[in-house]
């Protein structure tokens, strides 16, 4: 893995693929060699709810995410989750494509959290 700096910075890069791409674009993801992912719970729907759309409408946004999800919850099994967001996304697209097994990118993810809580 090469690693370098770029001019007038102190910022150390590791050199890949994934420089100056965005890190959630399914047409990089399908370049990327990682291994095959399988739903432990295949009748389970995951619902993230947070980040960046619900901070950007605020409480407006809220009774009509609950209100969905109410009317639902008979007829689907759902387990509800907040995410790490965007940033907590590109560790681990990071961490996959280095071959890191995932509680490792989580760890990462995790310590970034928890830098980010104390800003």
């Amino acid at each position: 893995m090469a690693l370098f700096r770029e001019r007038d910075s102190r910022r150390l890069h590791v050199k890949s693929k994934l420089m100056g791409e965005s890190l959630v674009s399914k047409t990089l993801i399908e370049t990327l060699k990682i291994a095959p992912q399988q739903r432990l719970f295949p009748d389970v729907n995951i619902l993230k709810v947070g980040g960046q759309s619900i901070c950007d409408r605020g409480v407006k946004a809220l009774p009509g995410v609950i209100k969905e999800i109410v009317a639902n919850k008979k007829k689907h099994k759902m387990l509800l989750v907040t995410g790490g967001g965007t940033r907590s996304r590109h560790i681990y697209a990071i961490g996959l494509e280095l071959g890191m097994p995932t509680a490792s990118s989580q760890s990462l993810a995790a310590l970034s959290l928890n830098k980010m809580r104390s800003w």
